[in-house]
């Protein structure tokens, strides 16, 4: 055995348990939270903060055209008789529509300005949505009227498709997954594309399955994280109303404007 190959066997041998040691370092933390000021409890300077957007960044200004209706549609349909997968295309095409005109506010009164605070202070930042990449500038459009804009601090600034086939896409500092992909393996996909490990993440999502995905990836990754489970627009959701949402529904499909939830319930009365 050549003198060469055994110090090329100790140096692989060296590497692995280093590796495994990093891995054995990394910490996990999971919560559940009601306000994204409790964000701040575990920001340091080496965070890279995940934020979904939907009912955790924006949501709309009435009941149209927010998660909680979306998933609505896809009951309806599944009770009308069609199949998951049926159900679920014709949601999104009536999503989608909405989503072209209906406007946004933040989740919370100060959403924005803690998203500012966090470039501001040079943490990077960057969005992980479900939401299609055919939705990516009219996304951008929406959280710019809000005060959001994920180019600030983002780890690349540059534009990309991650998967053709899925066409997962990377645009503006947002990950746009889709609503049937995993999360966790998209997360995965841009930090392979773009070389990046990161020494510390926060991940914050109204949903408790995305929380649980990308938690699942960073720990297979090794890498020391937060993963919470924001439930800020909880309150909001479990007053959802399907007639409300189905009379504002069809004033904006005959009127092509959105009736306030408010003057949904009056005419209901």
């Amino acid at each position: 055995m050549s003198l060469k190959f055994l110090r090329l066997s100790k140096l692989i041998k060296s590497l692995m348990i280093l590796g495994f040691a990093t891995s054995s370092l990394a910490q996990a933390q999971y919560e559940e939270i009601d306000s994204i000021e409790r964000i701040w409890e575990h920001v340091t300077s080496d965070s890279l903060v995940i934020l979904d957007l939907d009912d955790t960044v924006i949501e709309p200004q009435q009941t149209l055209g927010g998660d909680k209706w979306f998933y609505d549609l896809i009951d309806q349909r599944r009770a009308a008789g069609h199949t998951l997968e049926a159900a679920l295309e014709l949601a999104l095409q009536d999503w989608t529509e909405v989503q072209h005109h209906v406007t946004m506010k933040p989740v919370e009164p100060r959403t924005h300005l803690v998203i500012r605070k966090l470039q501001a202070g040079g943490n990077r930042v960057i969005g992980l949505t479900a939401r299609d990449s055919t939705l990516a500038d009219r996304t951008i459009q929406q959280l710019s009227k809000i005060g959001v804009d994920f180019k600030i601090s983002p780890i690349s600034r540059k534009s990309v498709i991650l998967d053709e086939k899925t066409n997962l896409r990377y645009h503006e500092g947002i990950i746009f997954v889709g609503e049937t992909k995993k999360k966790g393996q998209a997360l995965l996909k841009f930090l392979d594309h773009h070389r990046v490990r990161p020494k510390h993440v926060i991940f914050l999502d109204d949903k408790e399955k995305h929380v649980r995905c990308v938690e699942e990836t960073l720990n297979e990754l090794g890498i020391t994280h937060v993963a919470l489970w924001y439930k800020g627009a909880e309150a909001k959701n479990s007053a959802y109303n399907r007639d409300i949402a189905n009379l504002q529904w069809h004033h904006f499909k005959t009127e092509g404007t959105f009736l306030t939830d408010e003057e949904a319930l009056k005419k209901l009365q």
